[in-house]
C-alpha cells in the first residue's frame, strides 16, 4: 500500500492482481501509454488501475465479464486467478498441458466451465492446492499472502514448463 504496509490478510483485488502481472512482465512504460483509454465500463481512464487492466487485456491475459465490466475493486478468486496464471503461462509459451483430476474435491462442480483447464493445470503444477476439508473454494478469495506464495511457486516452477 501507498503507506508502505503489505496487509497480508487483505483481498486481492483484480485490478491489482492485473497491476502486479504487469509490473512483473517489465511492461510499465507501455501500461502508462494506455491509462487514458478504457475497454470497461466500469474502469474510469486516468484511475490508477487502467493502464494495468487495458494492457493485462490487450495481452490476453485477463477478460471481463462479458457484459462490458471487469470489476476492478472485486475480490479476486480462487478460479479467477488460476485462469489468469494459465493464460500468463500461455502467453510465455509455458507448457500448460498437465491437468489434475479435480474430482477429489467435494465442491469440484462449482467451477466454472472458462477455469476448469486453468484449476486442473494448477493443480497438477503445484501452484494452487485444496482445502484441508476436501473443498476447493474456487470462488474463494484470495488473500495478498496467499497470491504471494502463489506467485512465487509460479516462478519457481517457469523453469521448468519450457
Amino acid at each position: 500500500y501507498s503507506d508502505g504496509s503489505y496487509h497480508p490478510d487483505d483481498a486481492l483485488t483484480r485490478a491489482q492482481f492485473c497491476k502486479l502481472a504487469i509490473l512483473t512482465e517489465g511492461h510499465g512504460d507501455q501500461a502508462k501509454g494506455s491509462a487514458y483509454r478504457t475497454r470497461f465500463s466500469d474502469v474510469p481512464g486516468g484511475g490508477w488501475a487502467a493502464p494495468y487492466i487495458n494492457l493485462a487485456c490487450e495481452e490476453g491475459l485477463v477478460a471481463g465479464y462479458g457484459d462490458g465490466r471487469f470489476g476492478p475493486d472485486h475480490t479476486l478468486t480462487r478460479e479467477q486467478l488460476a485462469a489468469m496464471l494459465y493464460r500468463y503461462a500461455q502467453y510465455k509459451g509455458y507448457d500448460v498441458s498437465g491437468r489434475a483430476n479435480l474430482s477429489g474435491y467435494i465442491d469440484a462442480g462449482e467451477i466454472g466451465s472458462y477455469a476448469r483447464p486453468a484449476m486442473a493445470w494448477a493443480v497438477s503444477s503445484g501452484l494452487i492446492h485444496g482445502l484441508a476439508d476436501a473443498r476447493f473454494a474456487p470462488r474463494g478469495a484470495v488473500t495478498r499472502a496467499e497470491a504471494a506464495v502463489i506467485l512465487m511457486r509460479f516462478c519457481e516452477s517457469a523453469a521448468d514448463w519450457k
